[in-house]
């Protein structure tokens, strides 16, 4: 049972600086802040911060504007660049990311450097390859696939709070319990079937049937970066 509110962070290496990205399958754009960017949180109503910033030759600047929003209605603004960049051990020479110069955003509490964008090229910019992308497009892993075991808020006092693994799933997750596959519905973005939900201290299941103001139907969109709010 989930009862607070979490994220999930992945250390990625970009020009030997370490950024703590929120992982996000929701989208396909990876973006850092810039030197000089300004943000703001509409919900606190107050300047927010990025603890680590990228700083980049002028002349090396915005191969092409960049801007990306998501479904709280946050937004950022930017450039595209070209920079070499890691993320568990796997390196890739010239990845294009945004470079954020103004953000828009929601409750951020000033622990996160930017965003990690693991969703398919339909919700995001589609002139670049995503990281995962151009993992496979240079043949970086062994499988076109990722995985990602995440725990729950109350296991947060543990050191590790799930796995981000790249060319499959890792051997040391184990599987103690039964467990099921549903297949993706859809090739834009990550989409499952769902019965329904049981929420803590409900009497019966909230089935999704007629749940059409969600906008799929019977679809549930997997995005780690946000919980369901149907």
């Amino acid at each position: 049972m989930i009862t607070t509110r979490a994220v999930y962070t992945a250390e990625v290496v970009i020009d030997d600086t370490t950024f703590n990205l929120l992982v996000d399958t929701g989208s396909s754009d990876t973006w850092v802040a810039s030197l000089n960017t300004t943000c703001f949180d509409p919900f606190a109503e107050a300047a927010c911060t990025f603890p680590t910033h990228l700083s980049v030759p002028e002349d090396e600047k915005s191969l092409e504007p960049f801007y990306t929003s998501y479904v709280d209605k946050s937004n950022v603004t930017g450039g595209l660049i070209q920079r070499p960049l890691s993320i568990a051990g796997i390196a890739i020479q010239d990845q294009v990311i945004g470079l954020v110069d103004e953000a828009f955003l929601g409750r951020t509490d000033g622990s996160l450097d930017g965003l990690l964008g693991l969703g398919l090229g339909a919700v995001g910019t589609s002139s670049y390859l995503s990281i995962f992308g151009s993992m496979i497009a240079d043949k970086l892993i062994e499988r076109n696939s990722f995985s990602i075991a995440l725990l729950g808020t109350a296991d947060m006092d543990e050191r590790d709070s799930g796995l981000l693994a790249f060319g499959g799933i890792p051997e040391s997750i184990k599987l103690t319990s039964e467990w099921g596959i549903a297949p993706i519905l859809t090739d834009a973005f990550y989409a499952i079937e769902v019965d329904g939900f049981m929420f803590p201290g409900s009497a019966r299941d909230h089935a999704l049937a007629g749940s059409e103001n969600c906008g799929y139907g019977q679809w549930d969109v997997r995005n780690t970066s946000s919980s369901p709010s149907c």
